[in-house]
């Protein structure tokens, strides 16, 4: 090869490696905004409280949401030891606490949390406070 022909290689061999260095950098750029991202969204979608329903509003969804967590805003009606019953004036949930209830009185107008099971009542329910 003469002289001339190896710095004519050698200048497209700089070339080429200039070009790769610049798409590795991009996709690298790319995934790294990808996971961001992706990270972000998990985030988002972790850190979302769960939905909050009226007793009557409830009554109409609980059957998409058995088993997950909602949240119920409502007037107690009535409360017997562990349980309460919170209601709108058109329906009312059934709630069952893991522990005997003596913060609340008839009347109080509160947020209460727990898991949706079968019969259209609350399980392993707290209360939410107000922000």
């Amino acid at each position: 090869m003469k002289p001339e022909q190896e710095q004519q290689q050698l200048e497209k061999w700089r070339k080429q490696q200039r070009v790769n260095r610049l798409v590795i950098g991009a996709v690298v750029g790319f995934l790294s905004l990808s996971v961001l991202v992706g990270i972000t969204l998990l985030l988002v979608h972790v850190l979302r409280p769960p939905p909050t329903y009226t007793p009557s509003t409830f009554h109409t969804e609980f059957q998409g949401r058995q088993g997950q967590t909602v949240r119920i805003t409502g007037q107690v009606k009535w409360i017997d030891g562990s349980r309460i019953r919170l209601t709108d004036g058109k329906a009312s949930i059934y709630c069952e606490f893991p522990k005997v209830v003596s913060d609340l009185s008839v009347g109080d107008t509160v947020t209460v949390q727990g898991k949706v099971d079968s019969s259209a009542a609350l399980a392993r329910c707290r209360v939410v406070p107000e922000p």
